[in-house]
């Protein structure tokens, strides 16, 4: 009576995932196994494989770093990787305010729009201020966040063609002693409709914006923080408590 042979270890489809889950974590670690068949792409190409590759990876290679000048960033690449930074017209004149789950944000107060880019998959989104915004001369757009739409499938670096984000743009009303915000969702290329809230400081454009949970925060330059809920779409200001001692560096 023959023996029936046991299936060779890349035939095994449990085996397979567990050795392709343990790729380095480098942008182009599953571009590269996933064109060695058919069979490896649809593993590797699978939501459920990319969320335990990301929970499995933890937290992803620095792959380099922006050096914010007054006009314009310069962007160091790291671990070999490198950017085409000849992609971005215009950069000397951009302002960097954002760098989020592989995706830098810069201002571009000239074009009166926002520059969604890439790096890594050399892919770039221009969305325009919100048209409310046009010909004002009563506010001051300030800064401005990225998000993906869904967090729970973010891809893995690289991974993330700007086919769904959203963005937060974050102002001020000088003379009022207001602030604004409004959000954009890339799926529907539509602005809500702007949030205001009583706020004698500017935001502190220095310090990078905090996300915690569904909301993002602002130091402004009296301490106090800017904060926005964007899943109830709550814009508000903490106060730093009366007793604290708190100071920003200008």
């Amino acid at each position: 009576m023959s023996r029936r042979s046991s299936p060779a270890p890349l035939d095994d489809g449990d085996l397979l995932e567990e050795i392709l889950l343990r790729l380095p974590p480098k942008p182009s670690s599953l571009r590269r196994a996933s064109i060695v068949c058919r069979r490896w792409r649809g593993i590797l190409a699978d939501r459920r494989f990319i969320r335990r590759f990301r929970k499995h990876h933890r937290k992803p290679p620095l792959l380099g770093y922006f050096d914010r000048k007054y006009e314009g960033a310069d962007f160091t690449a790291m671990s070999g990787f490198t950017a085409n930074m000849t992609s971005i017209p215009r950069l000397c004149h951009l302002n960097l305010v954002d760098c989020r789950h592989g995706v830098a944000l810069f201002l571009d107060h000239a074009l009166c729009e926002i520059l969604v880019w890439n790096p890594i998959a050399g892919v770039r989104r221009h969305v325009a201020f919100p048209p409310w915004l046009n010909n004002r001369c009563d506010c001051v757009v300030e800064t401005s966040a990225v998000l993906c739409s869904a967090s729970d499938d973010l891809p893995v670096h690289g991974d993330c063609h700007l086919s769904a984000f959203k963005l937060v743009l974050v102002g001020e009303y000088p003379n009022q002693a207001k602030a604004f915000t409004c959000l954009y969702e890339s799926k529907s290329d539509t602005w809500r409709k702007v949030i205001t809230t009583a706020a004698r400081y500017a935001v502190y454009v220095n310090r990078p914006n905090v996300l915690v949970g569904n909301t993002l925060c602002w130091l402004l330059y009296s301490a106090d923080l800017l904060q926005f809920d964007f899943g109830n779409q709550k814009f508000v200001v903490i106060e730093k408590p009366a007793d604290a001692y708190a100071h920003v560096n200008c």
